[in-house]
């Protein structure tokens, strides 16, 4: 932790590795938890009621990245199968929004399927509006603004 970042009440945070850089802040009962790093850059938040977690299974080094005044608001979910890179100055509003590193591949007929994991990266300067889903292997451009949304490929 680096000068003036701040940790909140109440939270679980059983990560690998967390760097909180300069006035980077985690607000309240957030829950923060599996086999991954988190990065916090300069003056990043995570702010109440968030869900970040990962499954037990992964395949790779896998990191949550918050870029320089980047914000995740109030009751989010990220999953972190894959790596997420939210860019600089740009924040998970409202509430509700979900993204997604890992999905399943069906077979066309019987009951075979295999795990499909894909990084997600959100440029920078861009609004993510309240209840988007957010699916593996989508990068969003820079100065994207989105309002209640599905963004997937």
């Amino acid at each position: 932790m680096d000068v003036e970042a701040t940790i909140g009440h109440f939270n679980l945070i059983i990560v690998d590795s967390l760097v909180m850089k300069k006035e980077s802040r985690i607000g309240h009962l957030n829950f923060i938890k599996g086999g991954f790093n988190v990065l916090m850059d300069e003056k990043s938040s995570i702010h109440n009621l968030n869900k970040i977690s990962s499954i037990a299974v992964l395949y790779e080094s896998v990191c949550l990245h918050l870029r320089r005044n980047a914000r995740i608001g109030v009751s989010h979910l990220l999953d972190l199968t894959s790596s997420i890179t939210i860019g600089e100055n740009s924040m998970l509003a409202g509430a509700d929004t979900q993204i997604w590193t890992h999905s399943f591949y069906f077979e066309e007929t019987g009951m075979g399927y295999v795990r499909v994991d894909g990084e997600v990266n959100i440029g920078s300067n861009c609004y993510i509006g309240a209840r988007c889903t957010i699916l593996p292997n989508v990068f969003i451009g820079n100065a994207i603004n989105s309002w209640c949304c599905d963004l997937c490929i």
